[in-house]
């Protein structure tokens, strides 16, 4: 009996000292000083390796953001073209890597998984007026409704995130991603 009440107060205590867990989402298109299809999106691209040094840039912010404000726990996932757009040699290694893996339908989050989501390098949803690389899962997509309501990426993934409880904290991206 003595060595369950020790272990469940330490348990406790560790519960009670833990910051949050947050998830960071990333896309490519929304990060600053990326405008071009042609050369900066897509691996064998000529400005393709400074794109993804702008998303570590501005993805590393994020990161020691969160650990500054408290947090216990960052999981990135690698959310542009396949999941194969970071580089582990880049980004903060405090940070866990979702990486290279196929997207689930509930794109990693769970009940209770996180308690907030950042996301980061995002862009505007297709048909946004005053946006830079627009699209919705790709440029062939012209619009994509929830219950009626035209949504982007950011909007599928942030109303997942509310199923589950989860509040979006951070949006980073391009003028017209919100």
């Amino acid at each position: 009996m003595r060595s369950l009440v020790i272990t469940l107060m330490l348990f406790s205590g560790l519960a009670a000292g833990q910051g949050p867990r947050i998830f960071i989402v990333t896309d490519l298109e929304g990060v600053g000083g990326v405008q071009d299809a042609e050369e900066q999106l897509l691996p064998g691209q000529r400005r393709f390796e400074e794109s993804r040094r702008l998303l570590a840039g501005e993805l590393n912010a994020a990161i020691e953001g969160a650990f500054a404000a408290g947090a216990s726990e960052v999981v990135v996932w690698d959310g542009h073209d396949g999941s194969r757009t970071l580089s582990v040699d880049l980004i903060d290694r405090r940070a866990k890597l979702i990486q290279g893996r196929p997207t689930p339908a509930n794109y990693y989050l769970w009940e209770k998984a996180y308690d907030g989501v950042m996301f980061i390098g995002q862009h505007a949803m297709s048909g946004a007026p005053n946006s830079i690389l627009a699209h919705t899962q790709s440029f062939q997509v012209k619009r994509l409704t929830i219950n009626g309501r035209a949504v982007g990426e950011i909007g599928q993934t942030a109303a997942i995130a509310g199923h589950f409880g989860t509040p979006v904290i951070t949006l980073s991206g391009d003028q017209a991603a919100c």
